[in-house]
């Protein structure tokens, strides 16, 4: 009976394990679970996210509930009922707890939730989808693009990267971007001669420490570069192992 199940949840004398008895009932209502599960005890709330009947409304209230250990057990109690805005909203939780939880259904996305992600007002969120491995070529060049210097620089790491965006990245406004293409894989010699002569030092360093760098350009800066930590760098590279 629901009125005897809601009794027995709602009697202060009640210990917490009859409680979590009668709210294991497979007759337990939904309208009784959205209370437990927007109540404030969470040992009743952790118990109520296991229930049979739990739907994608309930999900989506856990992930108000004050409690972060609550909103990330949210996304591992019922799977199937887990949307990709939960997802994108776990992604950007407060909580670490609430984060790592959410990564591990970022397996689900496809072109149009990275789509959605890189067209987010929140740089985190941009910045996350960037470091994913199933990240899409068009979402990539999003981030190549992106109005946030982060997300430009963290782009740069990206599979889809290749040495045509490096063109575009050794020439960017922001230092954090050509330092990071500095040690890109897909750098070349000629894109780091060019960054060579870079106003940043250390974007230079990155030069004088690459394989890559042409000893001419390394003999250069070993000789003319105003940071003495670079001629240091660009003559160990010099040197043979």
């Amino acid at each position: 009976d629901p009125s005897v199940l809601n009794q027995v949840l709602n009697d202060p004398e009640e210990d917490i394990i009859t409680k979590k008895a009668a709210l294991r009932n497979s007759k337990t209502s939904a309208s009784t679970l959205m209370g437990v599960i927007k109540g404030d005890d969470p040992a009743l709330t952790m118990t109520a996210l296991h229930h049979p009947n739990l739907t994608r409304q309930h999900i989506a209230a856990a992930f108000s509930h004050p409690n972060e250990d609550i909103r990330a057990h949210a996304l591992s109690a019922h799977p199937e009922h887990v949307t990709k805005e939960n997802i994108i909203n776990g992604l950007l939780d407060p909580s670490d707890k609430v984060r790592k939880a959410a990564d591990n259904y970022t397996y689900r996305f496809d072109n149009e939730d990275f789509i959605h992600m890189m067209s987010h007002p929140d740089p985190e969120l941009r910045k996350k989808a960037v470091f994913m491995s199933n990240l899409t070529k068009e979402a990539h060049s999003m981030a190549v693009n992106d109005e946030d210097p982060e997300v430009r620089a963290y782009s740069i790491l990206n599979k889809h990267t290749t040495p045509a965006h490096i063109d575009k990245h050794v020439n960017d406004p922001d230092p954090t971007v050509r330092i990071i293409s500095t040690i890109s894989q897909h750098v070349t010699p000629d894109h780091l001669t060019k960054l060579s002569a870079d106003p940043e030092e250390r974007v230079r360093l990155g030069v004088a420490m690459n394989k890559k760098t042409l000893p001419e350009v390394l003999t250069h800066m070993s000789q003319n570069d105003p940071s003495e930590k670079v001629k240091q760098e660009a003559t160990k590279n010099l040197t043979p192992k």
